[in-house]
């Protein structure tokens, strides 16, 4: 970089020369050269590396330096910026000392000239250090989304202002890991439009009079435009302070709804502190706070009758709700009433179906309207009788019952319900409960049960569609480990969908917080607790909740443009930057999905928002430079949307079937249009492996932005062996008009031989007859991209099979680096997270001995084995939630498990009679059984199987094919 060079020349200079007369001539020759480029002159000393970079970027997990962008130039020593009136837009800069270590570096602002005037930094500028924190939990939504194993990951996440000592600046730059400072610039409403200037000075700490190591021009230009204070989308996040403020900060250990917060109280001080900065950051970032604790307490009066102690509730919330507390004195604009089904709490008042507990809880509402009327407080407020609760048909009971307590007392009661429009069981989900919410009640479900066409049917008749943020490919996900433009998403997908709103559950919860260099934290919660940073009384924000504000930016300014008469460029580009999401990413069930739908580069949010900032423009003030402008933007949004195919095609399985002395493969192969156009085409096997015969293309038209499945069958004349069990072969779909696509597809092929040397059960193979033929291996990833992209696990797994008379004889070896610890629990249990096992090393066997090609999760057996030698056995497999019948199987199998350097080893004997008709005794004699190995490396959260499945392997469809060797 030409930055560093600079300053490395300076450092050498020094050193060769000596003395101040004798390097004079050098130094003024650099003083110069910054003064021609707009910086002050350089300090010499150790090398320094700095790059900016936009704040979609994380620094941590992605630090390559980017000396050029339209962001940041490093030859001009320039970052540049713009934004409309209003809006805050955001920068990090990067630091990295090449050759010193613990050197400690201060950031300077100075105050922005411009058309306006002089404009103090202070009034603009929050410059943050960015701490990194460690993430070690993981869901199985991860690898699928990110590509990654689910390994520890450190991430650049807690935003710590950057004057809080002790835990702010400066940074301390040590080894080649880079450091951050993350600075927010807020547009005053007022500013004129225009080109403004600052200088950013990065000082050494240590020498606080000495001149600058390097000096920055900051140039961020006004742009005529105006955003909202407002926000365009709705965005509610509750706060449940109990854990933000440590042990001292007395909060009661009692439930959220139950503890009283007393303002006058000193003992209550610490703990009203705490609540009072949550609020206030959120309400700073476009979320609406909700505090969800500290319910106004009742008492009976008369006969009949409740009263409520408002005074408590009144000195602590009216402060927020009025905005006396906030520094633009704007008010909430939205709250939801203090009550729920916990307090006045059902259980401990004759239950919910009690007539007592519905005249108690009506009172209660009653009064909570009365009280909010007077004080003419938020316009929009909710009565929200749930906190979100597993679906289940107690949850919806519950959720109805209670709506319907409240709507007797008042028919015009602004419910809002964590439900879905209708029950999941038309998406797949077996057995799920019914759901019949009231007709006018707004609903906020989670994005994996939010069906946008049942949504859409509601808001036609005035009920508002409300989401709850869940995890991909549903919705982004908000949890720390999520890629960083993943809450950005979430505006551009309320915008795509046209939900009303979105409810965020546990905003300002306590982050689960493990002390150490890096913190350690698991959780989704958009603060933290100060205290846990050496700051107590106070939260700090994390970069996840400013990543939400510019996507409620976005949303914001996808409305101004749908205001100006362009909402079809509005919706078209939502459309474009999230193809699907909410239950459109569902195929046949909930397990079974499309890659998340939103892009995960932060050019594309970069781009979107410069192509809407300069439709604005041209629509209010047009230009002939706009117009060039525009045209360059979408130049190059063309290209990025180009690097998403209009087509996206994918395998799901291949299956041999077998009828007299003939065997067909379906290969079952999926197609998705991603324009919005029909596309007619057709598929086809172009080069077949020796000896199948290929079918002749099979014609299929892909509605505009829909999809379709389709099974291609071929006759297999004759059928050889692989030294791993697996055949390559692509399927392609060839398109009339826009090209061809192939999908590459696996059979996966081995043959159980039978043995007349029956293997002892004991883990050790070397009694095993092992050959080609009955060898499954090249096992793949069902998640995830692997360390080296290829699908490949890091740790190899092999499978063998063999068959007699009595059993079918099965066993896994599975590598491990010598002397790594396996993970499992003592106990009968293997968790699963949605349809993979999840959290404990495990090896499945999943079996459809009647060889059922295609079907559902109920017609897989699984056979389940931990390290330990536990073994379980389940006729269907069990999912979270359900997507078909799983019962416990007695499979009476003999299992034992071996440890050896460099792998554990897994030795099954499985009952033939346990598999057939419990009336006959005998299993079927099916020349093909359907047959899949698979292993969970739980320390990498990697899921592998020999077919080679993508998504999950509870199918028939996604099995291998096992030849019984039967006499």
């Amino acid at each position: 970089m030409e930055r560093t060079h600079s300053v490395r020349s300076v450092r050498a200079a020094t050193d060769a020369r000596g003395g101040t007369a004798r390097h004079s001539g050098v130094m003024a020759t650099v003083a110069l050269l910054a003064s021609l480029c707009g910086c002050a002159e350089l300090a010499p000393g150790p090398a320094i590396e700095i790059w900016a970079v936009g704040a979609e970027r994380d620094i941590y997990r992605d630090p390559a330096p980017r000396p050029e962008s339209d962001l940041y130039s490093a030859a001009r020593r320039e970052i540049r910026l713009r934004g409309a009136i209003g809006e805050v837009v955001a920068v990090q800069l990067a630091l990295r000392g090449t050759d010193s270590p613990d050197r400690r570096i201060d950031l300077r602002i100075g105050d922005f000239s411009g058309p306006g005037g002089t404009i103090a930094a202070a009034d603009v500028a929050a410059l943050h250090r960015v701490q990194p924190v460690r993430v070690e939990s993981f869901r199985s939504w991860y690898p699928a989304h990110t590509g990654l194993s689910a390994t520890p990951v450190l991430i650049g996440d807690v935003l710590i202002p950057w004057s809080a000592a002790p835990a702010g600046g400066p940074l301390v730059l040590s080894g080649a890991q880079p450091q951050a400072a993350w600075l927010d610039l807020r547009i005053p409403p007022a500013t004129s439009p225009g080109e403004y200037a600052a200088r950013i000075e990065i000082r050494d700490a240590g020498a606080p009079r000495a001149a600058p190591i390097e000096t920055l021009s900051l140039r961020l230009l006004v742009l005529p435009l105006a955003l909202p204070s407002e926000g365009s989308l709705p965005l509610i996040g509750t706060v449940d302070p109990r854990g933000l403020g440590g042990p001292n900060s007395g909060w009661e250990r009692v439930r959220a709804e139950d503890a009283r917060l007393i303002f006058d109280s000193a003992a209550h001080a610490p703990a009203i502190r705490i609540v009072d900065s949550a609020i206030t950051m959120l309400h700073e970032h476009r979320v609406a706070p909700i505090l969800w604790a500290g319910f106004p307490k009742y008492r009976p009066v008369a006969e009949a009758g409740i009263e409520l102690d408002w005074a408590p509730y009144d000195a602590l919330a009216g402060r927020w709700l009025d905005g006396t507390l906030f520094s633009d004195r704007r008010p909430l604009p939205a709250w939801a009433l203090p009550l729920s089904t916990r307090y006045p709490d059902a259980a401990t008042n004759g239950g919910l179906a009690s007539a007592a507990y519905a005249r108690l809880l009506a009172d209660y509402y009653l009064d909570c309207r009365r009280h909010f009327a007077e004080r003419r407080w938020p316009a929009r407020r909710w009565v929200r009788p749930t906190a979100p609760m597993a679906l289940s048909g107690d949850s919806v009971a519950t959720a109805l019952r209670a709506a319907e307590i409240l709507r007797r007392a008042d028919a015009d009661a602004p419910l809002l319900l964590h439900l879905p429009a209708r029950s999941p069981r038309s998406l797949g989900w077996f057995q799920a409960p019914s759901v019949d919410p009231p007709p006018s009640a707004a609903l906020a479900p989670p994005a994996a049960l939010y069906e946008p066409e049942a949504m859409a049917a509601r808001q036609a008749r005035g009920a508002a569609s409300w989401f709850m943020p869940d995890h991909p490919p549903f919705s982004p996900s908000l949890r720390v480990e999520a890629p960083a433009t993943d809450p950005r998403a979430i505006g551009w997908l309320a915008f795509r969908y046209g939900a009303d709103g979105v409810w965020i559950e546990g905003a300002a919860d306590a982050t689960r917080i493990q002390p150490g260099a890096p913190p350690t934290v698991d959780g989704a919660a958009l603060v933290y607790p100060g205290d846990a940073f050496g700051l107590p009384g106070r939260v700090l924000p994390s970069a996840r909740l400013k990543r939400l504000r510019a996507g409620l930016q976005d949303h914001a300014l996808l409305q101004l443009l749908d205001g100006a008469g362009k909402g079809l460029l509005a919706r078209t580009t939502a459309r474009r930057m999230v193809r699907h999401g909410f239950t459109d990413a569902c195929l046949d069930d909930p397990m079974t999905v499309l890659e998340s739908g939103w892009p995960a580069a932060p050019g594309a949010y970069e781009l979107a928002r410069e192509l809407l900032l300069q439709e604005l423009l041209n629509e209010y003030v047009p230009s002939e430079s706009g117009s060039a402008r525009q045209v360059a933007i979408l130049s190059g949004w063309g290209r990025l949307m180009q690097n998403g195919a209009p087509v996206e095609v994918r395998s799901g399985g291949v299956r041999l079937t077998s009828g007299g002395d003939m065997v067909r493969a379906e290969v079952f192969v999926h197609a998705a249009n991603r324009t919005d156009r029909p596309i007619a085409g057709a598929w086809s096997v172009s080069a077949p492996p020796i000896g199948w015969r290929a079918p002749p293309p099979l014609a299929v038209t892909l509605p505009p932005d829909g999809r379709r499945r389709a099974t291609l069958e071929l006759e297999l004349q004759s059928a050889a062996y692989s030294l791993d069990g697996v055949f390559q072969f692509a399927a392609r779909f060839d398109s009339d008009a826009i090209g061809a696509f192939d999908v590459p597809c696996r059979l996966a092929l081995a043959a159980a031989p039978f043995t007349d040397v029956t293997p002892r059960i004991d883990g050790d193979l070397s009694d095993w007859a092992l050959m080609p033929s009955n060898t499954a291996g090249d096992f793949r990833l069902c998640r995830g991209d692997g360390p080296d992209g290829s699908g490949r696990p890091t740790l190899p797994t092999q499978a063998f099979f063999a068959v007699d008379d009595r059993a079918l004889y099965v066993a896994v070896r599975c590598a491990v680096p010598t002397g790594a610890p396996l993970r499992w629990v003592a106990d009968n249990d293997v968790p699963v997270d949605g349809a993979i096992p999840w959290g404990q090393d495990v090896v499945e066997v999943l079996l459809s001995p009647t060889n059922v090609t295609q079907g559902g999760s109920g017609d897989v057996r699984v056979i389940q084995i931990k390290p330990s030698g536990l073994l379980t056995a389940r006729i269907g497999c069990r999912t979270d939630p359900p997507i078909g019948p799983s019962e416990e199987w007695r499979c009476d199998a003999r299992v034992a498990v071996r440890m050896d350097a460099g792998a554990w080893t897994v030795e099954l004997a499985l009952p033939l009679a346990s598999v057939g008709s419990p009336a006959a005794g005998a299993a079927p004699r099916s020349r093909i059984w359907g047959v899949n190995v698979t292993r969970l490396d739980s320390t990498r959260g990697e899921y592998s199987s020999w077919s080679g499945a993508r998504g999950h392997c509870y199918s028939p469809a996604a099995l291998g094919n096992l030849l019984m060797g039967w006499r």
